[in-house]
C-alpha cells in the first residue's frame, strides 16, 4: 500500500483513467498512473556524448517555514553503442507553521474551538511539531544498443524516507495542544529492472519486455504506552517491520496495418505477471491486561498473491473523423498465506450431538488460525468511440469498460497495532475478503484549435462525465466483532471488509488550456455527484454466540490471599449460534477518506512570459468548496464524519533562464497564508497544511 515517488527522478507522468486492456491494467479499477523516470537520451541530444544537470534549492529566511535543502544531480554519458545515467537527490523538511487566515472556515468543533478557545488559538498559531522528514534517492541506468534495432537497459532505483508520526493531545495546563510522537518510520523501496526492446523497420513488430523486482520495507520504532506501571495497561517501546516483495514480468507487441482507403488498424497484445509477498514481524511484549492480539504471539503473518494477465486491444482510425478501440483482458490470481488472532473467551465444551456449552468464569485464551489458498479469474472488456462531426477541432467520445481487483495481501493478512504509544487500535485480518468488480463509462467532448484569435495560439477544452460503479468495494471498517464472542464489536477493532451496497463515484471534469505565447492560462475542475453508504456485518467473519438456558450450577472452594476459603458459584449454559447478530448489518463506521465523496476541487493558473520568453511568471489558485457538513456539529460519535473545510490557496512563481544552461526559480506557496487542510486522514492529528512558504531553486544544465 506504499509507493515512494521522488520528483527529482521523474521525467513525465501519464494517466490513463478507468479499466485498461493494455500493459499495467491487471488488478486495477480506477486507472493507471505511469511515472516515467529520467533517461540518458534526455541529456545527450544534438550529438552530445555527456551531459546532466545540478539542482539546489531551499526555503528562504523565516519564510522558509521548515523547507530545507531540496535538490540533486544527474550525469549521463553515451554514444551509439550505449549510455549510462547516474542520479542522486535529497529532500529535507522540518517542523512548520500552518496558515492563519480564514480560520473560521475550519468550523466550530475542530480542535474543540467552542469549548477550549485558548487551546484552539494555541493549536492554530503553534508550529506543527515532530514532522521532520528526510528523503534520499539514487538511480543508475545502463543501456546497450544491440544490432537490428534492439536495446537492453538495466535500472536500479532506491528511495529511502525517514519520517515521524506525531498526534496532538490536549495538554495538562488546559491551554494548548502538544504534539506527541507515536512512532518513527523508515520506508525504503528498491527497484531493479531489466528492459529489452526490439523495433525493426517492420510495421508488425514493436516489442517491449521487462523483468523487475521491487522490495518495499517499513521499519517502525514505536513509543511505549505511558500508563502507570501498576495499571496493567502499560507496554514498552517496540519495533515492527512490514515487507512487501514483488517479482514481475511484462511483454507486449504492437502490430500496425495500413488498410489504405479503409483506414489504419493497430493491435497491441501481450502478457504480464507478478507476485506480491508480504512478511511482517514485531517484538511487542503485550500489556498485562491486553486482551486483543491480532496474531498469535511468536508467529509472523505472511501472504502471497500471484497475478497473471493476458491482454489485447484493437485501435482503428478511419479518415479524420472516426476512432474505435476495443479490448479484452483475462486476469487470474492466487492468494496464499496464513494469519490468525488470539481471543480471550469463556471456556467452551463440545457435547454429544454436536452442541456446545459455556462455563462462566475466568476467560481462557483461544488461538484461531487461518491458512488460505484460493484462486479466481475474470474477463474484463473495454470499448471506446470517438467522432469528429465534420470539423477536425471538435471530437465527441464515449468509453465503457469493466474492471476487476482481487484483494491485496496487506488487506487480507496484515495484523497488529497501527500506532504505538497510547493508541488502543488493532487491525485484524480478513482471509475471506472478496474481489472488487467495477462497471464504468464516460462520455464527453474535446476541442483543440490552433490560431484561434492570434497566429500560433492554441486552445484546448475537455468536458467529461464519468460514472464508476463498484461491487464489493473494500474499506476499513471499525468497530468490528470477532468470532466466538457474544459482546459485539469494539471501537478500537478494525478490519478490511466488502461494502454490501454498490459504491459509486460519479462526476464531471472540466479542463481548459489556452496559450498565446506571451500569456497563458490553465483551468481544471472536478465536480463530484452523489454520496455513498458503506455497510458491512459487525461480525465480519461470522461466529457470533449467545448464552442459552442454564444447564447446571455448582460451587467451587477458592482460597483467598488472606487464607480464607470461600465458595465461588460456577454456571454452565448452552452456547448457541446467534443468528441475529451474525446477520446484523451496520452502515457508517468507515475509517479513512473514503467515508464521504471527495470534495470538489479545482485549480486555475494564469501566467505571462517576458524577455523573449526567458522569464515566466504566474499565479495559481487551488480551490475547494469543501465537504464539511459536520464542521459545526462535530461530536466524534463516528470518526467517519466529514471534515473537509473549504479553502482558496494562492501560489506565486517566477522562473528565469538568463542563459540556456542556468535557471533561477522562486515560488511563494500559500501566499495569503490560508488556514486549511485537504482531508481528514486521522481523527487525532488534524495537522493543517503549510502556511506561507518561500523557496528558491538553482538549476544548471551541461
Amino acid at each position: 500500500g506504499v509507493m515512494l515517488i521522488d520528483p527529482e527522478m521523474v521525467s513525465s507522468v501519464e494517466i490513463d483513467k478507468g479499466a485498461q486492456s493494455g500493459m499495467g491494467g491487471a488488478a486495477v479499477l480506477g486507472g493507471i498512473a505511469s511515472f516515467n523516470t529520467l533517461q540518458a537520451s534526455e541529456f545527450l541530444k544534438d550529438g552530445k556524448e555527456y551531459g546532466g544537470r545540478i539542482r539546489a534549492g531551499s526555503g528562504i529566511g523565516e519564510l522558509g517555514n521548515g523547507t530545507y535543502f531540496n535538490g540533486g544531480s544527474v550525469f549521463a554519458f553515451g554514444n551509439d553503442l550505449g549510455d549510462a545515467l547516474f542520479a542522486y537527490s535529497e529532500r529535507h523538511f522540518g517542523d512548520y507553521r500552518t496558515g492563519r487566515q480564514n480560520a473560521d472556515n475550519l468550523g466550530t468543533q475542530i480542535r474543540n474551538k467552542d469549548s477550549r478557545r485558548e487551546a484552539w488559538k494555541d493549536w492554530l498559531t503553534s508550529e506543527v511539531g515532530d514532522t521532520g522528514s528526510v528523503t534520499r534517492s539514487q538511480m543508475v541506468k545502463l543501456g546497450l544498443n544491440l544490432p537490428n534495432d534492439q536495446r537492453v537497459q538495466f535500472t536500479y532505483l532506491e528511495t529511502d524516507t525517514d519520517s515521524k508520526d506525531a498526534w496532538t493531545y490536549f495538554n495538562a495546563q488546559g491551554d494548548g495542544y502538544d504534539y506527541i510522537r507515536h512512532s518513527k518510520s523508515d520506508i525504503n523501496t528498491g527497484n531493479f529492472g531489466l528492459d529489452y526492446s526490439y523495433n525493426p523497420d517492420n510495421e508488425l513488430i514493436d516489442f517491449k519486455s521487462k523483468f523487475y523486482y521491487v522490495n518495499t520495507q517499513l521499519d517502525r520504532r514505536n513509543a511505549p504506552h505511558k500508563a502507570s506501571a501498576n495499571s496493567g495497561n502499560a507496554f514498552g517501546g517496540y519495533e515492527d517491520e512490514f515487507r512487501t516483495s514483488t517479482w514481475g514480468f511484462q511483454a507486449e507487441n504492437t502490430s500496425r496495418f495500413d488498410l489504405n482507403n479503409y483506414g489504419q488498424l493497430s493491435w497491441n497484445y501481450g502478457l504480464e505477471s507478478y507476485q506480491d509477498i508480504l512478511k511482517s514481524k514485531n517484538n511487542l511484549v503485550p500489556a498485562e491486561n491486553e486482551k486483543d492480539l491480532a496474531w498469535v504471539e511468536g508467529a509472523d503473518p505472511e501472504g502471497k498473491r500471484t497475478m497473471a494477465s493476458l491482454f489485447n486491444s484493437l485501435h482503428y482510425q478511419y479518415s479524420y473523423w472516426l476512432t474505435l478501440d476495443a479490448g479484452l483482458r483475462y486476469d487470474r490470481y492466487r492468494l496464499e498465506g496464513k494469519t490468525g488472532m488470539s481471543l480471550w473467551q469463556a471456556p467452551v465444551t463440545q457435547v454429544a450431538g454436536g452442541g456446545q456449552t459455556m462455563v462462566s468464569g475466568e476467560a481462557v485464551r483461544i488461538d484461531r488460525f487461518y491458512d488460505s489458498d484460493r484462486e479466481e479469474g475474470k474477463f474484463s472488456p473495454t470499448f471506446g468511440i470517438g467522432i469528429k462531426p465534420g470539423v477536425d477541432w471538435l471530437q465527441f467520445y464515449g468509453r465503457w469498460g469493466k474492471g476487476w481487483r482481487p484483494p491485496a495481501v496487506t488487506e487480507v493478512y496484515m495484523t497488529g497495532r497501527p500506532h504505538g504509544g497510547n493508541a488502543t487500535e488493532r487491525v485484524f485480518p480478513n482471509p475471506f475478503l472478496k474481489s472488487e468488480e467495477s462497471r464504468e463509462w464516460e462520455f464527453g467532448f474535446n476541442i483543440f484549435k490552433e490560431s484561434l484569435f492570434f497566429n500560433n495560439d492554441r486552445l484546448g477544452v475537455k468536458v467529461a462525465y464519468f460514472d464508476n460503479n463498484i461491487k464489493n468495494f473494500s474499506f476499513l471498517h471499525y468497530g468490528v466483532a470477532l468470532p466466538g464472542s457474544s459482546n459485539g464489536g469494539s471501537l478500537g477493532r478494525s478490519a478490511y471488509v466488502n461494502n454490501l451496497t454498490d459504491t459509486k463515484f460519479r462526476g464531471v471534469e472540466y479542463q481548459l488550456n489556452y496559450d498565446m505565447g506571451r500569456m497563458y492560462g490553465n483551468l481544471s475542475y472536478t465536480h463530484m455527484i452523489g454520496s455513498n453508504e458503506f455497510c458491512a456485518k459487525d461480525y465480519y467473519m461470522g461466529g457470533a454466540k449467545k448464552r442459552g438456558k442454564l444447564i447446571r450450577k455448582w460451587s467451587v472452594p477458592v482460597t483467598q490471599p488472606d487464607g480464607q476459603i470461600v465458595p465461588i458459584t460456577k454456571r454452565e449454559y448452552e452456547w448457541l449460534d446467534d443468528v441475529d447478530r451474525n446477520n446484523k448489518i451496520d452502515c457508517g463506521p468507515t475509517m479513512g477518506s473514503a467515508a464521504y465523496m471527495p470534495a470538489d476541487r479545482g485549480s486555475l493558473t494564469l501566467g505571462a512570459r517576458f524577455l523573449e520568453r526567458r522569464l515566466d511568471t504566474g499565479v495559481r489558485l487551488r480551490y475547494s468548496p469543501g465537504n464539511g457538513e459536520n464542521l459545526n456539529e462535530w461530536n466524534y460519535s463516528g470518526v467517519e464524519q466529514a471534515a473537509w473545510p473549504k479553502y482558496s490557496v494562492y501560489d506565486l512563481y517566477v522562473s528565469y533562464w538568463p542563459t540556456d544552461a542556468l535557471n533561477i526559480t522562486l515560488s511563494l506557496e500559500n501566499a495569503t497564508d490560508e488556514a486549511y487542510f485537504v482531508a481528514l486522514g486521522d481523527g487525532n492529528n488534524l495537522s493543517m497544511a503549510r502556511g506561507r512558504t518561500l523557496s528558491g531553486m538553482l538549476e544548471y544544465k551541461f
